[in-house]
């Protein structure tokens, strides 16, 4: 099925739109599948109609029921034919998209060195023959995964704007395989969209506590698209969280000479009248979120959770994110604030013998980390707590081969994530990998893991290596679970185990 475009928008949208109704009904698609289909035929003859007016397209359709391509092939024309020039769109994936299809191979072999910022290179054999394309042929490609805002602004100084139009692109959010090729003689962008699976119902093949199933609503993150998105909607959230029900909440900037703004954010919670009776006990906070997405609410209220329950003050740490800001930053600026409470605990009324560190997912790792960190300095923690925690064993466990599919976080958005994370050289030094460092005198550590998590096997593993170097361990191996199962705030199986956390740090920090 395909169809000739050009610039001349509108004959070609609509076409492109009963081509997708046509492939569609033939093959019997949902409703919901149907409509990315067509979305995206819409707008990759949108794409088509911002060509160079010595440009036109051939818009085809192909695949099954398990999902479908769109392809755009693009050719010259004859100068004679050649119409013109349509208005370009003002910013966005729509508008780099047509940056690169306007190109032509010698144009970007003239300045390869700049196209590579934003993703373009010279394509291999296999990139051409998992399209179908002739392998033997030359080409440049370019990938959606190569996407982000900082390569693009580097090209066109669109800042983040570029990332708030990402929105309002279909080809960005529907597709999970988007490229496009530059050949000598033509050009050709593949856009694939992904249908819904058919078959037995999710809970049925995992033994989910019943109150966590509503947690398969929940949108698996794992594109950089979907990755921007959480920042953006879960980024002002610290703004937003005031004093409120006995807890006393303030915005601390820590000084730190390596970090882009010159400072750490936190947030620090206290119980109100704290400082009145002495020094108190604290706990530093670190989110999870795979070090590229933001604090969200259960974030919050876990620290909440434990100023109400332990009298203890909890320093919450925003670390910068990436993909923005390379590994280990995160565990650098985690180290910087640890070393501020040690140096000035009087002043902020903390108690620098009784402080424990806790952390979820990539939380846990900064956790682990600055355990050793701490040690290091030989300022050691009073206690870690590793909930879910990733600690590092090359992902070759039972539970990351086993999990593939399971709500908020499987193997495979743990596997696109650290496709997107960049690391910087020498970023071990900082135990961006705890179970390959030395586990010798390290504090009393409580290790949760999640029945149903990918990450279940090596934070087992990780609990056992612990013990086996002298660490005293509290394992929690929770039953019915999923990775951030927090999110189900009112569940059963969470205050189970936020009654274990709190025992945990009652006892090290030596709270009656």
């Amino acid at each position: 099925m395909e169809i000739k475009v050009n610039s001349e928008k509108g004959s070609a949208t609509e076409s492109a739109i009963r081509m997708a109704e046509q492939y569609a009904g033939e093959n019997r698609l949902t409703q919901k599948d149907g409509l990315h289909l067509r979305l995206l035929a819409e707008e990759t003859a949108e794409i088509a109609g911002n060509l160079s007016g010595k440009r036109e397209g051939t818009l085809s359709i192909g695949g099954d029921r398990t999902g479908s391509t769109v392809r755009l092939l693009i050719k010259d024309v004859p100068a004679e034919e050649a119409g013109p020039a349509p208005k370009r769109p003002s910013g966005g994936v729509m508008s780099n998209i047509n940056l690169i299809l306007n190109l032509s191979y010698e144009a970007i072999e003239a300045d390869e060195s700049k196209l590579s910022g934003i993703g373009v290179r010279k394509a291999g054999a296999r990139d051409l023959e998992e399209m179908g394309l002739d392998s033997s042929g030359e080409a440049y490609v370019w990938t959606g995964e190569g996407y982000n805002s900082l390569s693009f602004d580097r090209l066109i100084q669109n800042d983040d704007a570029n990332w708030i139009e990402i929105s309002h692109s279909i080809i960005a959010n529907l597709t999970d395989d988007l490229r496009i090729f530059v050949f000598r003689d033509h050009s050709e962008l593949t856009a694939h969209v992904p249908f819904e699976k058919k078959g037995k119902k999710r809970t049925e093949k995992y033994a989910i506590d019943p109150e966590l199933t509503v947690l398969y609503k929940i949108p698996v993150t794992k594109t950089r698209f979907q990755i921007k998105m959480v920042q953006l909607l879960y980024g002002k959230l610290p703004d937003r969280q005031t004093s409120a029900d006995g807890i006393r909440v303030e915005k601390l900037k820590i000084p730190c000479n390596f970090a882009p703004k010159g400072y750490v954010s936190l947030l620090r919670y206290t119980p109100e009248g704290a400082g009145d009776g002495g020094l108190s006990p604290a706990v530093l906070l670190m989110h999870g979120g795979a070090f590229m997405l933001p604090a969200v609410p259960y974030h919050y209220r876990l620290a909440k959770a434990v100023v109400k329950n332990t009298g203890c003050s909890v320093f919450f740490t925003l670390q910068e994110l990436g993909p923005r800001y390379s590994l280990p930053l995160p565990i650098r600026e985690a180290q910087e604030v640890y070393r501020y409470l040690i140096a000035n605990g009087k002043e902020l009324g903390i108690d620098t013998k009784r402080i424990a560190a806790m952390g979820d997912s990539s939380g846990g790792t900064m956790t682990a980390a600055l355990a050793m960190l701490a040690r290091d300095d030989d300022t050691p923690l009073a206690g870690q707590l590793l909930l879910y925690p990733s600690i590092g064993l090359d992902y070759e466990t039972k539970s990351m081969k086993e999990f593939t599919d399971v709500p908020v976080v499987n193997a495979e958005s743990i596997a696109m994530f650290h496709k997107i994370i960049r690391t910087d050289a020498g970023a071990d030094k900082y135990y961006l990998h705890p179970a390959k460092a030395s586990l010798e005198n390290l504090p009393p550590a409580y290790v949760e893991t999640a029945e149903f998590d990918a990450l279940r096997d090596e934070g087992i593993a990780y609990a056992g290596m612990l013990k086996e170097n002298g660490c005293d361990v509290v394992l929690n191996k929770t039953k019915g679970t999923v990775h951030a199962f927090d999110m189900a705030k009112d569940s059963r199986v969470l205050a189970e185990a936020m009654d274990q956390r709190l025992g945990f740090i009652k006892r090290v920090l030596n709270i009656p």
